[in-house]
């Protein structure tokens, strides 16, 4: 935690209160502190990389902010990854398809651990993520392709983990587990890493 005077990240949520209402089309909004990048760089150019390299990623840019007449300075706005960011990622009939949060615990050794957005409502089930850690853990080197494959692109995969090594991105999926999310897309219900 920490007090305003202290520059914290913060969560905006522009429809906490009344219904329908948003920012530059958004119902939410990151901005980030960037306490661990004093560039303030890192994040919004890493994310420039994710999408040419053709994969889905939060819309990014700077911001100064100021709270209660406080000059916070400059922050990293980021778009969250939820329904609107599904939307615009990949259309509005791929939306619905289970969203998965990834922090610090392996989801191959728990897939009960990860939240699930809207578990429970309308029958929705992490039965995905449990077959998709269940392939994975059967798998050998030699069976991984066919055993992964109809359940996780693994193109994307590939894509995935590359940018993140090239980026040097030690917090994620590749390097700490966390701050990623997997999304199984409804079109095919294979899943992708975000």
């Amino acid at each position: 935690y920490l007090p305003i005077t202290n520059k914290p990240s913060l969560s905006l949520k522009f429809d906490e209160f009344v219904k329908g209402r948003s920012a530059f089309g958004l119902d939410k909004l990151i901005l980030k502190n960037e306490a661990q990048d004093q560039s303030l760089l890192s994040e919004h150019l890493t994310y420039e990389v994710f999408r040419r390299a053709g994969l889905a990623a939060p819309l990014t840019a700077h911001a100064r902010v100021t709270i209660n007449g406080i000059d916070s300075g400059i922050y990293v706005m980021r778009e969250p990854v939820n329904k609107q960011f599904l939307t615009r990622n990949f259309g509005a009939d791929q939306r619905n398809g289970n969203l998965y949060e990834v922090e610090t615990l392996d989801f191959v050794y728990d897939p009960m651990f990860p939240p699930l957005d809207d578990e429970g409502v309308d029958g929705r089930k992490r039965d995905d993520l449990v077959a998709l850690a269940n392939a994975v853990r059967a798998a050998t080197p030699e069976t991984f392709v066919a055993t992964v494959g109809p359940l996780m692109d693994l193109d994307r995969l590939i894509t995935f983990v590359a940018v993140e090594t090239a980026t040097v991105h030690w917090d994620g999926f590749a390097g700490n587990n966390n701050n990623t999310y997997i999304y199984a897309l409804p079109k095919d219900g294979r899943f992708i890493l975000l």
